[in-house]
């Protein structure tokens, strides 16, 4: 019996010594992790260009979500985020929305159409890519965070469509002011105008999937450390790089089935629209199964970069 106690108290004594050196641990790490969202705070109450309006106290209510198996409440949290800590970043949206129509109305005087279309397609993917990149309201701002969802009792794959569906609608809606300034500027490409309103948002919802799958694979914050700072930069510049042929690849399929469709059904928009919409929503919806792995599959304490 006494060899029998002191071996158990040798056990208890090694797991004790284990438990001081994993709590050990978590303590560096949460102090580190409390740090990083005072200084947040601290910036967002400083009264920056893209935080107008922060403030201690919320002076509205977002109306709550339905259950939707777990997707209204992880969309209906990043709502009340995107309108209470972001309103500057949303009045700049709304400028530039806004302020396209006046633009290209004002070029297209001196253009012809067909540069004045060049212009305006290299001017939406440059407001794409520019404006996804700032709408981090999905995974990519919830990185310090992540052990909190990993406890969440929704599915991955729910957790990840509530994810992608705010930051899609804002950057869909940023595209419908742009295209209805460019209809009122260029009252001749008003039906492709209005074929691009209906591919908006699915186009947006397959890249904030794969901007979601990528960031979860590659964990990584979203601005360098310190000035400077080339590899973190280089490591955003690969990224940028990897989504842009991702998406390349993503949408070539359904272009080229939705382009002959296009032309065998005697150049119908509307065979357009009905053969692309569902072919870009069958890729988003690949794309979420994988989502969920990736985030299964990531470990906050490994994972999550300093």
């Amino acid at each position: 019996m006494v060899q029998s106690a002191a071996l158990a108290l040798a056990v208890d004594g090694l797991l004790l010594v284990l438990v001081f050196a994993l709590d050990g641990a978590y303590t560096e790490a949460a102090m580190s992790a409390s740090t990083r969202r005072y200084a947040q705070l601290q910036r967002i109450r400083g009264g920056s260009m893209l935080s107008i309006g922060v403030g201690k106290t919320a002076r509205f209510h977002v109306p709550r979500a339905p259950w939707l198996a777990g997707v209204g409440p992880i969309a209906w949290r990043q709502l009340i985020s995107a309108t209470r800590s972001a309103r500057g970043l949303l009045l700049l949206l709304l400028i530039v929305g806004i302020g396209a129509g006046p633009t290209l109305a004002a070029v297209s005087n001196a253009n012809d159409p067909e540069q004045l279309a060049l212009m305006f397609i290299g001017f939406m993917l440059w407001l794409t890519v520019l404006i996804s990149t700032m709408l981090k309201f999905d995974f990519r701002g919830d990185l310090d965070q992540m052990q909190i969802l990993k406890v969440l009792p929704i599915r991955p794959a729910a957790l990840a469509i509530g994810q992608i569906l705010i930051p899609t609608a804002m950057l869909a809606t940023m595209h419908l002011f742009v295209l209805y300034g460019a209809a009122r500027a260029m009252p001749g490409y008003y039906p492709w105008l209005s074929v691009a309103c209906i591919l908006a948002f699915p186009v947006d919802l397959l890249l904030f999937a794969i901007e979601n799958l990528i960031f979860l694979l590659f964990p990584s914050r979203p601005a360098a450390a310190s000035p400077g700072d080339f590899q973190v930069l280089g490591r955003q510049v690969v990224v940028m790089a990897i989504k842009m042929i991702v998406l390349g690849a993503a949408c070539l399929p359904p272009t080229v089935i939705a382009g002959l469709i296009y032309v065998f059904s005697g150049k119908s928009r509307i065979a357009l629209v009905i053969s692309a919409v569902p072919l870009l929503l069958a890729e988003t919806a690949a794309l979420i199964p994988l989502m969920a792995w990736a985030f299964n599959r990531y470990d906050p304490s490994v994972d999550t970069p300093g």
